[in-house]
């Protein structure tokens, strides 16, 4: 295992970790026992003073050791009673000049520790002693640090648990922006940064794995569009020959007028799958950017063209006043128009009117096409989008709808398809919703920092 992979980054992160852990609890410790030992040494302090100072006090002409009576002397400290009153101050300087020195005056200023000490006739005196340089200067470093540890701990732990995120989150969201611009197809032709790629561990690795899987299915997607447009266009050829073929025989035999005519109708529909299978492929292909215009014309087109083909049918536009621009590409929009309404067109009914309606949000353009040509039953409502899913009696080869879908998000729009009934119930219809966004959609950013 690569010493740089990411499984040596993350344990790193953890054995410094605790090993700062471990460093700062075997000073705390170290801390603790040295005030501990510092304690005791006074404690036994106060037990000599008490011991040899206190039998002086009471009785000047005691036996008592002299020399360990002066050594004690020597000390800073100081005697109180039972009742708080002061027997003997020993803090002062013992030297005749009024003004304590820098040192004294420091000493003097230390805090003063208590010790008890009970005679032998049960009275309770409290002996006063000051901390000594390094007792004073531990009993502060432990009382700071003691209030600021569980911080330093937790800022510590955070900072810890901010690399590790940063280290590993980053990466992996700029392996989740470019799979999800994939999946989008969006910038499929981008591979993935060099950063990203030259990185020496498993992240990288992973990226590599990627960007060779969008490549292979990249080309698998260009394959299958190429075989669908060679063989779109290979059948043309022979298609044309059988027309031509239906036209002679229908002179030379008119008797068989019914055979020939169901033979045309079939032509006719192979003719319009090929068609849309060139459609499917276009679509696919297609790559020319959207922009922002008015919508409104590119509808009347549309229905301009269907009323043309079914004068029969009465096609109401109805759209909200101050009408927006909005974002769409204008050849795309067109067909997905085109084959909406001709669709509502060949499934309404003669005597029903089918109305299209607009009307816009803050964030979409809502276009809205309503027939009664029956609707479909509601379990094929979610299928309904799908490639060669077919309803009714004038369904064709049913591409239609999913070429209208593909359409729509390449122009990061989306087709809703549902039933809309009369208000009496009696009657039913298809609603096939078109929604167009207001601006260009913001393009999906990278970052480039993969640390």
């Amino acid at each position: 295992m690569r010493m740089n992979s990411l499984f040596w980054r993350i344990f790193l992160c953890f054995w410094l970790s605790n090993i700062a852990v471990l460093i700062s609890a075997i000073y705390f410790t170290w801390q603790s026992q040295e005030r501990q030992q510092q304690t005791i040494i006074k404690q036994q302090l106060a037990e000599r003073i008490g011991n040899i100072i206190l039998p002086g006090l009471k009785q000047p002409q005691s036996p008592i050791s002299r020399r360990s009576y002066r050594q004690l002397l020597k000390k800073r400290f100081k005697i109180q009673g039972p009742n708080g009153e002061v027997l003997l101050d020993n803090l002062k300087p013992s030297h005749a000049t009024n003004t304590p020195s820098t040192k004294n005056h420091k000493l003097l200023s230390r805090e003063l520790k208590s010790y008890t000490f009970i005679d032998d006739d049960n009275v309770a005196y409290q002996i006063l002693i000051p901390m000594n340089k390094v007792e004073y200067l531990l009993s502060r470093q432990l009382k700071q640090m003691m209030q600021y540890r569980f911080l330093l701990l937790l800022l510590a732990s955070a900072m810890v648990s901010y690399l590790l995120t940063r280290m590993i989150t980053t990466p992996l969201k700029a392996l989740g922006q470019q799979a999800k611009q994939f999946s989008s197809d969006q910038q499929c032709s981008v591979g993935l940064s060099l950063k990203l790629l030259q990185r020496r561990d498993e992240i990288g690795a992973l990226a590599t794995e990627l960007n060779a899987m969008q490549s292979n299915i990249s080309l698998l997607v260009d394959q299958k569009q190429q075989l669908l447009h060679d063989v779109s266009h290979e059948l043309r050829a022979p298609l044309a020959r059988l027309v031509t073929a239906t036209a002679l025989f229908q002179q030379r035999y008119p008797q068989h007028i019914d055979l020939i005519y169901r033979t045309e109708l079939e032509c006719q529909r192979m003719s319009d799958l090929i068609d849309q299978i060139l459609s499917l492929s276009h679509i696919e292909r297609y790559s020319r950017k959207a922009t922002s215009t008015n919508i409104l014309p590119v509808i009347k087109n549309s229905i301009d063209d269907c009323q043309f083909e079914f004068p029969d049918q009465d096609i109401a536009l109805a759209a909200t006043p101050a009408f927006k621009n909005c974002y769409f590409d204008e050849s795309l929009a067109a067909m997905v128009f085109n084959n909406v309404i001709r669709n509502a067109c060949l499934h309404n009914s003669v005597d029903a009117k089918i109305d299209i309606n607009c009307w816009q949000t803050d964030k979409l353009t809502s276009i809205n096409v309503l027939d009664w040509g029956g609707g479909v039953e509601e379990q094929q409502l979610p299928s309904l989008l799908n490639a060669f899913v077919k309803y009714g009696d004038h369904a064709g080869s049913g591409l239609g709808l999913n070429i209208c879908q593909r359409a729509m998000s390449k122009m990061h729009g989306q087709i809703i398809v549902n039933n809309h009934y009369s208000a009496d119930l009696e009657r039913r219809g298809l609603s096939i919703t078109l929604e167009f966004l207001q601006v260009a959609p913001a393009p999906l950013t990278q970052s480039t920092d993969f640390r």
